[in-house]
């Protein structure tokens, strides 16, 4: 089965402390806009909460405790696969203001299939259409996406592997992985915004 995962957690440094799950760039704060996306188009949806968190944000939407906290991304997608082993996981970060319904149904979509295919015992996946791992990637780019990401059940004991070994590197675990890539629509809803000076600068991109 597969549920969405929102990461509220982290320290947002670069922020000057503000909380990015917090933020309000589309009238409301961004854990709950991206919520709203990804419940219309019926994904069960969980956040990643570090432990202030788990007390400030409303218990209307559902929660999974970051018990980790302290490394990364990574904390909170291996606390999700902990608690729900049975779940592929369709990963997206709360920094990533530009995401559109478009874009998540277009991964979701892919992964459907990829599911069907798996099924079909006769059937030869075609190239490139099978992967542990679903996600994006820029033309151009070396490097696919981390945080906007399809991460199934199946890679967890890598990941369990890698925490135990005190290596938090996403990037790494995508090396190792089989990783089907696809194009975004528009590269734009890839754009992280980190800092208190990119975020100003968001309404540009719009």
């Amino acid at each position: 089965m597969l549920k969405a995962l929102i990461l509220c957690g982290g320290k947002s440094t670069r922020m000057s402390g503000k909380d990015k799950a917090m933020i309000e760039v589309h009238g409301q704060a961004q854990y709950a806009h991206l919520f709203q996306l990804l419940t219309e188009l019926n994904l069960p949806t969980l956040l990643s909460c570090n432990a202030q968190q788990m007390h400030s944000i409303p218990d209307q939407y559902p929660k999974v405790k970051d018990v980790y906290e302290a490394i990364g991304p990574m904390g909170g997608i291996i606390s999700a696969m902990q608690a729900h082993p049975e779940t592929d996981w369709l990963i997206l970060a709360c920094d990533l203001y530009l995401i559109d319904k478009a874009s998540i149904a277009q991964l979701v979509e892919v992964a459907e299939l990829s599911a069907e295919l798996s099924t079909e015992l006769s059937a030869e996946p075609p190239a490139n259409f099978s992967g542990e791992i679903i996600t994006f990637q820029k033309e151009g780019s070396l490097y696919p996406e981390t945080t906007f990401t399809i991460y199934k059940k199946e890679i967890r004991p890598m990941m369990q592997e890698a925490v135990a070994q005190k290596q938090f590197s996403l990037q790494k675990i995508l090396r190792k992985s089989k990783v089907q890539t696809l194009r975004p629509s528009s590269e734009k809803v890839l754009m992280n915004f980190n800092t208190e000076e990119a975020l100003r600068k968001i309404q540009y991109y719009k």
